[in-house]
């Protein structure tokens, strides 16, 4: 039972990583294409 709810904790820990992870690349791509443009 225990191991049951730490596994849902970890995917949720897994999930809310690379959500953060594609947020930060998003930004990155933007900043991206900001510089294309400038130049």
């Amino acid at each position: 039972m225990a191991n049951k709810v730490k596994t849902k904790a970890v995917k949720k820990e897994i999930k809310a990583r690379k959500a953060k992870i594609a947020k930060h690349e998003g930004k990155l791509k933007g900043l991206k294409k900001l510089l294309k443009k400038a130049k």
